[in-house]
């Protein structure tokens, strides 16, 4: 709207330089009133008005939509131009460009004043934020719109671009602020807060928006000077997009979580931090690039909810549809989240960068250390055991679950069942019916909390389990709303509810599918006092089964249900992973990880072998394995290869079928021994102390198993390593 108002003081002033405006009554003027374009379609007079404009696209609605009698006596018109522009576009067709409007007689510089002036008290005036596209926009209020409503030159993707005007790199943290500056301040703030030379307010102003340097530095008598005033200004004013202010800026952040700290999944760097999702920390909901629940987003709500009309309108300087819109929806109780406010009229990405601009200046941005807790970003706020950056102040991944800890893995990574700060995290089961038998089970690893959907009879789902020791298990499973204690209810055609309840069949189950134990869910409400099922298990890997059940009384409608699944696994026996061998345990390697040589249930794992591996050269690097299969054949040899640290001992058996040769090679090259199993039938081997194998130096060790007997049919063998 400031945009609109300084184009009319100029169409004023471009008015009373050329003579009295023109009316509704005949003026003494020749067929041509003062032209706004030359011939060849350039600017004639420095009058500024291009057809893809916001004023532009107003004009032609005008000189489009109204009756000859509206243009004559409403707009005001010249009686003539009335009279010629209806004549014209009856013949040829509704008016596409501006320098068709002004090219019928009578119609030019005064004219266009006047269709511009009605055009804004009808509120035809579009503007980027306003929700509809216009003719000089790429988009508008879409998620992921530019502030601009243009998308940028490098495909739409943002961030630098490696190209510089004055100096400053387009699609950097300065030229957005750049261009949010000359894209939505007012003419007189271009012109005197932020010392613009008038001149170039005026071109800013009339041939904005702009999508990048480039073009903004096209505009008259902008330059240098002009760019280093309007950075200035946007910086002052909380107008340039920064690093943790909670507005995503793409191409230069891949997060932003509203704050400037580490460890929280969006680093200090807006970057997601390694084991996060795609919005690093914050899981919210983005509206026009803003977290719900976030500083920023407190921040906008706050104004919109608070803010008179007129604020709105001239000093916040909103399109004053987009004011009207706020204050009549907002009611009593405000708006709740940004997705409320996005949805009024001609409220969008401009609208919401506006409104954060004035909560930031005027301190009503919410920050760590005012006191409130704000649950998205902040654990605490100002009160004991809360750090610097509105956390508790406990040691989130040291393994301990502490006060404040919902869970503690004793890592800092997500996606593992407990977040980067101690906070329990969700597992989904993915597509419905992807997990509908025990092939296909969702592996909860270290989840405790899951979350699933069952459709119509007969749906099943499956969730895995494995207990690396004997442990007692409690599973609670409630309804998707964990209030009402059933199920699902079916509307009664004939009004209220009939009595049928949909619950599934529940079963836990071992790993060939049998019934274990069955249990229903206790109202369908969540009761962690009162677990659905409670049982002792012994190490191994178990099932959990939920089985979409026939809803009776004829109902033959769809059914659907969504469920919450929540497991505590508590270990009775020796800890697998902590690195100490228990009995029970075939191997301790100090993790609760598979595929390294030592199972999350501490068995033994397999490496087999894949050829070529006959040399050293090729030898197999067997990481933290130590069982090793392979196949032996002929004159075939299999080479395997262990890194050891200094003082370290080894010891080396063999299981065949066939009469086998080992022998064992130092880090230099050096044979250091070699047995043959002596035609006993297959177990050659080392024992570090009988052999000399003790107090090794670090280095690289090869073993090599061969066939005694080339001529021999061969066979598969085990080759089982111990490293002391």
């Amino acid at each position: 709207m400031n945009t609109m108002r300084s184009t009319l003081r100029w169409l004023v002033v471009a008015t009373l330089a050329g003579g009295c405006a023109s009316g509704g009554v005949d003026d003494p003027l020749g067929p041509d009133d003062a032209p706004v374009f030359a011939p060849d379609g350039t600017k004639a007079d420095g009058f500024a008005l291009r057809t893809d404009d916001y004023e532009g696209q107003a004009i032609l609605r005008v000189a489009n939509e109204l009756s000859e009698a509206q243009l004559d006596d409403v707009v005001p018109l010249d009686r003539r131009a009335a009279a010629n522009i209806v004549a014209r576009r009856d013949a040829q067709g509704p008016f596409t460009t501006l320098m068709d409007v002004d090219d019928v007689s009578y119609v030019g510089q005064r004219a266009f004043d006047l269709m511009l002036a009605y055009a804004e008290g009808q509120g035809w005036i579009g503007a980027c934020g306003d929700g509809v596209v216009q003719g000089n926009e790429d988009c508008d209020g879409a998620e992921g719109c530019p502030r601009t409503c243009v998308n940028p030159p490098n495909d739409g993707d943002g961030g630098p671009d490696g190209t510089f005007v004055h100096g400053i790199e387009n699609g950097g943290y300065a030229a957005l602020g750049i261009l949010a500056a000359a894209n939505t301040l007012a003419f007189e703030t271009l012109d005197v807060d932020a010392a613009l030379d008038v001149r170039a307010a005026r071109s800013i102003v009339a041939d904005r928006p702009f999508s990048d340097l480039a073009g903004l530095d096209t505009a008259g008598y902008v330059g240098a000077g002009a760019f280093e005033l309007l950075l200035t200004y946007a910086d002052g004013a909380g107008i340039t997009p920064a690093c943790g202010d909670g507005r995503l800026q793409p191409g230069l952040e891949t997060c932003d979580d509203g704050n400037g700290r580490d460890g929280d999944g969006c680093s200090a760097a807006c970057a997601i931090e390694p084991g996060h999702g795609e919005d690093g920390a914050l899981d919210t909901p983005r509206v026009n690039g803003v977290h719900e629940g976030s500083y920023a987003a407190l921040g906008i709500l706050a104004v919109a909810n608070t803010t008179d009309f007129d604020t709105l309108d001239v000093a916040i300087a909103l399109d004053v549809r987009a004011a009207r819109g706020i204050v009549s929806a907002r009611g009593s109780n405000g708006f709740s989240d940004l997705a409320a406010l996005d949805a009024v009229p001609f409220v969008g990405d401009a609208a919401f960068t506006h409104l954060l601009t004035w909560a930031h200046d005027h301190a009503l941005v919410p920050r760590c250390g005012d006191g409130i807790v704000q649950p998205v970003q902040e654990g605490c706020d100002g009160t004991p055991g809360c750090d610097a950056t509105c956390q508790p102040a406990y040691t989130c991944g040291d393994g301990v679950p502490e006060a404040g800890e919902a869970c503690d893995d004793g890592n800092l990574e997500g996606d593992d069942g407990c977040s980067a700060l101690c906070r329990a995290e969700w597992l989904d089961e993915g597509p419905d019916g992807a997990n509908g038998s025990l092939a296909e089970a969702v592996e909860l690893g270290a989840y405790e909390l899951a979350s699933g959907h069952m459709q119509g009879e007969g749906d099943r789902d499956y969730w895995a389990f494995t207990l690396d020791r004997p442990s007692r298990v409690t599973v609670d499973v409630w309804s998707g709303a964990g209030e009402a204690c059933a199920w699902f209810s079916f509307g009664n055609p004939a009004g209220g509810f009939d009595s049928d309840i949909f619950e599934p069949e529940l079963s836990l189950r071992d790993a060939d599918d049998r019934v274990v134990r069955r249990f229903s869910a206790l109202c369908g409400r969540r009761e962690p006092a009162s677990p659905d099922l409670d049982i002792e298990l012994p190490p191994g890997t178990w099932y959990i089964r939920f089985e979409g059940q026939d809803v009776g009384s004829g109902w033959d409608a769809p059914y659907s249900v969504d469920y919450r699944l929540a497991m505590k696994r508590i270990g009775r026996g020796p800890v697998c992973g902590d690195g100490t061998l228990d009995a029970g345990e075939a191997c301790d390697d100090g993790n609760a990880d598979s595929d390294d040589g030592c199972s999350q249930a501490c068995l033994l794992e397999s490496f087999v072998e894949l050829e070529p591996n006959d040399t050293a050269a090729t030898a197999h690097d067997v990481g933290g394995f130590r069982r090793l299969e392979g196949t032996l054949a002929g004159a075939d040899r299999d080479a395997w290869a262990v890194d050891l640290d200094d003082g370290a001992a080894l010891s080396a058996t063999v299981t065949a079928s066939f009469d086998g040769l080992l022998a064992i090679y130092g880090p230099d090259g050096d044979l250091l021994a070699e047995k043959q199993d002596g035609g006993k039938g297959g177990a050659p081997g080392f024992d570090a102390d009988a052999d000399g194998l003790t107090d090794l130096l670090a280095g690289r060790y090869v073993l090599i198993l061969r066939a005694a007997d080339p001529a021999a049919a061969g066979g598969t063998y085990r080759l089982d390593l111990r490293v002391d």
